[in-house]
């Protein structure tokens, strides 16, 4: 049992503060509107990189077709050829290695829709919100006790995986709207 000179110690209340953490990570885990969100998100973030994508491909190829003409001039007999889309080849190269980098994009905004997709089946929210749920009471019930190393260890990784990946999915695509709606604002305004 908790002793009463030990419940204000800076070592239980750290014990407190995590035990509400995992406690909350339970009802995190329990509740799908945490994936919902996360979902909707990488599906935006998916859709605005494809439709870039697109974009960068079509600038690609009319780029790639400039580069390509030449023009022949013979004045009096002396013929002169200029190739003027040679002055766009280091653009072309810069929407090339742009159209690479959102292919590499595109695959991790898949891999990461595949992982939230998995982490967020009903098996998986039932045992990770079940994990939680002992952790926390563990701490909470036997305060005197530490929490095996390799045990904390699992229960960061399955908060990372579990509740920080769905958070940075929903928090990378708000700020890239908020980034990105202001900046075509001021685009269209100008």
């Amino acid at each position: 049992m908790v002793n009463a000179d030990d419940t204000n110690t800076p070592k239980r209340q750290i014990g407190n503060l995590t035990a509400l953490g995992l406690l909350l990570c339970a009802l995190l885990a329990f509740t799908p509107w945490l994936d919902r969100y996360a979902d909707a998100a990488i599906g935006s973030a998916l859709s605005s990189t494809l439709k870039l994508f697109a974009s960068v491909r079509g600038v690609d190829a009319i780029v790639s077709a400039a580069e390509g003409t030449e023009l022949s001039i013979a004045p009096v007999g002396v013929g002169v050829t200029l190739a003027p889309g040679e002055l766009v080849e280091p653009l072309d190269d810069l929407v090339e290695r742009l159209g690479d980098v959102l292919i590499w994009v595109l695959t991790l905004l898949g891999v990461e829709k595949l992982s939230l997709g998995l982490l967020g089946s009903a098996s998986v929210r039932l045992i990770s919100g079940m994990i939680f749920l002992a952790a926390g009471v563990f701490i909470i019930w036997r305060p005197a006790q530490r929490v095996p190393r390799r045990i904390r260890t699992l229960l960061v990784m399955l908060v990372l995986l579990r509740i920080g990946l769905p958070l940075a999915a929903i928090s990378s695509e708000a700020l890239a709207q908020r980034v990105v709606e202001a900046r075509t604002a001021t685009a269209e305004a100008a």
